[in-house]
């Protein structure tokens, strides 16, 4: 029998609620410390979560933004497991659009904080849009995409991993 990986990635089309929902946190959020300098290691590089969103991404398990992660194949949500006992999670679309933000509640559902997905170039003039976070085993993220300023749902999207 399969263990299961406590990461939990819910995307729009398993919660119709996303479109609407802008709760605020309980109490306020306070800015988290930044990181002193970005870690690197293996090649992959670690970012602080950006001060305006790292209480609610520490919330939800997101402990760093990951860049020079590999750049998955096929779209949809890739879950890597470290050796420490996170995961790397990335997200690659091929939704066409000049800007893509992944949405959710680790930046609490507000557009003007959500995380431009990068844009990568896959050879012969072909573009997707990634990003991925380094989480803790227990993360739960709900998100959404917005795509040039519409909310879109991920057809991609996973309910859970095992």
């Amino acid at each position: 029998m399969k263990k299961m990986l406590p990461l939990i990635l819910v995307g729009a089309l398993a919660m119709g609620c996303a479109t609407t929902q802008n709760s605020a946190p309980s109490a306020p959020a306070a800015a988290a410390p930044a990181a002193a300098a970005a870690a690197e290691t293996g090649g992959i590089q670690l970012e602080p979560v950006p001060a305006s969103i790292a209480a609610y991404a520490a919330k939800v398990g997101v402990l760093n933004i990951v860049k020079g992660a590999p750049v998955p194949k096929m779209p949809g949500v890739t879950v890597t497991k470290n050796s420490d006992g996170n995961a790397i999670v990335t997200w690659m679309t091929r939704i066409p659009g000049a800007e893509i933000q992944l949405m959710g509640e680790y930046e609490g559902w507000k557009p003007d904080l959500g995380l431009v997905l990068d844009k990568v170039s896959v050879g012969n003039n072909r573009f997707v849009h990634v990003i991925s976070f380094l989480v803790k085993p227990t993360a739960t993220i709900i998100y959404k995409y917005m795509v040039n300023g519409n909310w879109t749902e991920d057809a991609m999207a996973p309910v859970f991993f095992f």
